[in-house]
């Protein structure tokens, strides 16, 4: 009895080792299977990754290709009409520079040169206006974080830079435009040596932007990260901060703006007599000079008016005081017509100071002078309505329909 027990112990020993090595390899093969499942898992997450970061890899690719090709043709295209511009201005300025260099014995070159210089004068006009597109228009597209023009101009301030001195160089070409034009009716030495020294200033101004512009499209990088909150932070407290914070309410800036231009007006038609007898003294030149002085307190006013009253009442925000944004679609590129119409005044400003000088110079034309000047100050009188009408409606509307003027906040 006692062998068969052991015996049977025994066995069951065995039994239970064989199923515990049974139970093992069981485990076992579970955590090798869950191991390879594991790697598997890993493996096939790491592939996912791999690929996802290759997609957006491609896309990057695709969107810098996508973006250098955009800008590299407008970018072209302003370097070309540029280049041509100065092909038509060298002959020009190179009789203007032998004119001041030896005197005004030394007339003008020809009549066709001046022509090519205000052919290269339009040309040179129009490479600013693409630039001022492209900035407004394309170069925000091209530039994550930027949603207008302020954007652009915070991540390369070189632009600005060449904004302003291509419009500097629009304003001297047309102060040159009259000159020019008389000097050749008449053939005056004196005005001749003036409309010459006239023509290489505006060159200097126009070679400083072109250079300016080149290296502001050369510098440009699309794709490069942009912030429209630090152009703005600049315009309040830089050299714009009169435009950017108004110290008076809505009300008096519009009245502001409209007594500037009625002003403006009026001495450009005293500048303009009827009689030609007028046209001379120290009355007229007194005349001259509160017109110009007049200008530039209305070209101030209108700006100041444009940044801090319309611009708010178009966003609909009182807060938001970026000149920029006018031009964005969603607002009808409303910002066009007005920066335009101040264009348009800041010409024919100029254009009656040029007769001024040209009837000083030779006061032999003293009536086709007469007629040039009525002529400039009905066309001054038309931008600046139409300026003020434009800068007046958008504050207007929202005061009809408000029932009180906007409360322009801090910007």
């Amino acid at each position: 009895m006692g062998c068969a027990k052991e015996a049977e112990k025994k066995e069951c020993v065995r039994r239970r080792g064989r199923h515990a090595g049974q139970g093992s390899q069981a485990r076992r093969a579970r955590q090798r299977t869950e191991q390879v499942a594991c790697y598997a898992r890993a493996w096939l997450a790491r592939s996912a990754r791999l690929a996802e970061r290759s997609c957006n890899a491609r896309q990057r690719r695709a969107l810098d290709y996508t973006r250098h090709v955009t800008f590299a043709p407008a970018a072209v295209a302003i370097l070309a009409v540029d280049a041509a511009s100065w092909i038509a201005l060298f002959p020009g300025g190179l009789g203007a520079f032998r004119s001041v260099s030896r005197g005004s014995a030394v007339p003008h070159p020809s009549q066709r040169a001046g022509q090519l210089c205000r052919v290269g004068a339009c040309l040179h006009a129009l490479s600013g206006l693409g630039l001022l597109l492209a900035v407004i228009g394309l170069l925000p597209h091209l530039l994550p974080g930027a949603m207008c023009a302020a954007g652009v101009l915070d991540a390369f301030a070189p632009l600005r830079s060449a904004l302003v001195l291509r419009f500097a160089a629009m304003a001297v070409f047309a102060f040159w435009a009259p000159l020019g034009r008389w000097q050749h009716r008449c053939q005056s030495p004196p005005l001749n040596l003036t409309q010459a020294r006239a023509l290489l200033l505006a060159l200097a101004v126009a070679a400083a932007a072109s250079l300016q512009t080149g290296a502001a499209l050369w510098a440009f990088e699309p794709g490069r990260r942009a912030d429209c909150c630090g152009e703005l932070q600049a315009l309040a407290r830089g050299t714009w901060s009169l435009l950017a914070v108004p110290m008076l309410g809505a009300p008096a800036e519009l009245l502001l703006l409209v007594a500037a231009c009625g002003a403006m007006v009026a001495m450009a038609w005293a500048s303009a007599p009827r009689s030609v007898s007028a046209l001379s003294g120290a009355r007229f030149r007194k005349v001259c000079g509160a017109m110009a002085l007049f200008a530039v307190l209305f070209c101030y006013a209108a700006a100041r008016v444009l940044v801090s009253v319309t611009g708010p009442a178009v966003y609909g925000t009182a807060s938001h005081r970026c000149p920029w944004c006018l031009f964005l679609p969603q607002h009808q590129s409303y910002g066009l017509w007005p920066w335009a119409m101040l264009l348009g005044v800041v010409r024919e400003c100029a254009v009656i100071l040029a007769n001024r000088v040209a009837l000083q110079r030779a006061p032999g034309l003293g009536r086709p002078i007469q007629r040039a000047s009525r002529l400039a100050a009905v066309r001054l009188t038309a931008w600046a309505a139409l300026l003020v009408g434009l800068a007046i409606a958008p504050p207007l509307s929202w005061r009809l329909h408000a029932g009180s003027w906007m409360l322009l906040g801090a910007p």
